[in-house]
């Protein structure tokens, strides 16, 4: 358990709470992205995703309305090939640093920019927080104004899971320098109402529908809820000497075009308590319905303990999320043996 400090400026708290005075917008997060900044840090996501996210609510990535986010923006200091994914997610215990996955605004965006302004159309609940998923390993920023830390969850925080304590990547004066705008949603269809709703009041989106394309960021709520049919093929066992060191291979199928993501699992027993911890993790794109190669890599801390072992089982969780954000949870159970 890491210990949360409880004082921070009085005055960044109530910028983090308080709407734009040109506006009913409210932005949550950093509000000094300008501000003075550390050194950017790399997340090191293993070569796959990982969920950043502040556990302590004082930090301002909790947002005290309900609504939808039309936009947001995250500084990148390097590797602008780097991909961002914004996050809703609930702090169950900002103590214990348990974490639950809400929703996603999909697709993944490219950081090709230090500071990068991106649409969203993704809605949030009075009291749930903004965290980011990166893949490729960017030069994550931090303003230097808050003492506290941010947890990464390796191989992301999928939709609906609950997860404890993720790897701790910075212990000092620095708040993730990542915000989002949220707008008011009276009709409560999914649409930011200053922005994005063009027929406000229509909440069954029947002009919606004639107006807006879809796959836009104001695309209709509903056009597509059904999530994709998936399936893997892997290997029941494999040889641990070879796996550490090339990587867990198999092929994932779909029937739509979409994001795939990976992670093998170890449960840990302490006592009386079971720990899930991510050893491996992996991703893979399908631009059009069909069949993909995924690898799963092992981190350098996993090679090393599980280098120990002489047989270890693990539980493969696939994640295949079509274009519109609709996932499908692949699990099997795969052992490696030496």
């Amino acid at each position: 358990m890491k210990r949360i400090p409880t004082l921070i400026a009085g005055a960044a708290v109530v910028a983090a709470i308080a709407p734009a005075s040109s506006s009913a917008a409210t932005i949550v997060g950093d509000q000094s992205l300008g501000g003075p900044q550390v050194p950017t840090k790399s997340p090191t996501c293993g070569g796959g995703t990982c969920t950043l996210v502040h556990p302590n609510p004082a930090f301002g990535m909790v947002s005290p309305v309900s609504g939808v986010i039309t936009k947001w923006r995250i500084k990148n200091g390097g590797a602008y090939d780097a991909t961002g994914t914004l996050r809703v997610v609930e702090v169950v215990d900002p103590f214990e640093e348990v974490v639950k996955g809400i929703a996603t605004a999909n697709p993944p965006q490219v950081l090709s920019l230090p500071d990068n302004q991106l649409p969203a159309r993704l809605p949030i609940t009075a009291g749930q927080s903004i965290a980011v998923d990166v893949t490729g390993n960017p030069k994550v920023i931090f303003d230097d104004n808050f003492l506290g830390a941010v947890e990464r969850f390796l191989g992301g925080l999928p939709d609906g899971e609950t997860q404890q304590n993720g790897n701790n990547i910075v212990d000092s004066n620095g708040s993730l320098a990542l915000q989002a705008t949220v707008e008011p949603d009276a009709d409560a269809d999914g649409f930011g109402d200053e922005t994005q709703d063009p027929c406000l009041g229509d909440a069954a989106n029947a002009c919606k529908a004639a107006a807006l394309p879809p796959g836009s960021p104001g695309a209709p709520v509903g056009l597509d809820r059904t999530p994709p049919r998936a399936s893997a093929s892997f290997s029941r066992r494999y040889k641990l000497a070879k796996a550490l060191r090339r990587g867990v291979k198999g092929k994932v199928t779909s029937n739509e075009s979409g994001r795939i993501t990976a992670q093998l699992e170890r449960k840990l027993k302490r006592g009386r308590k079971t720990r899930t911890s991510v050893v491996a993790t992996g991703e893979a794109r399908l631009g059009k319905p069909g069949t993909s190669a995924l690898k799963l890599k092992f981190g350098p801390t996993a090679r090393k303990s599980l280098a120990k072992l002489g047989k270890v089982s693990l539980t493969l969780r696939i994640t295949v999320r079509d274009d519109a954000g609709n996932p499908t949870v692949v699990t099997k159970r795969i052992s490696l043996k030496k």
